[in-house]
């Protein structure tokens, strides 16, 4: 039992230290590379990155920042992008 108590408060402490937004960006990962079951999906790859960066997420701030640059699945936007790069910093 006490073993059992250790792995939860082990998982609940890694939960808690976890960046904001940490599961919003693996999604959006997912959606940008896709998998061998699903194809990429940009649209809901960008939705996931704006919903972890507005959680204070600086890695899909950082992607955000990228693909704003570029022109990747939203409007080109040098910016933005900058505004971006300055947040995830």
């Amino acid at each position: 039992m006490k073993k059992y108590l250790l792995i939860i408060i082990m998982v609940l402490i890694i939960f808690a230290c976890s960046e904001p937004g940490t599961f919003e960006l693996e999604q959006a990962k997912l959606y940008m590379s896709g998998d061998s079951l699903t194809v990429p999906d940009t649209v809901k790859a960008i939705d996931n990155f704006k919903s972890a960066a507005e959680s204070g997420n600086s890695e899909a701030m950082y992607y955000l920042a990228y693909y704003s640059q570029y022109g990747i699945g939203i409007e080109k936007n040098a910016e933005k992008a900058l505004d971006w790069y300055e947040r995830s910093a």
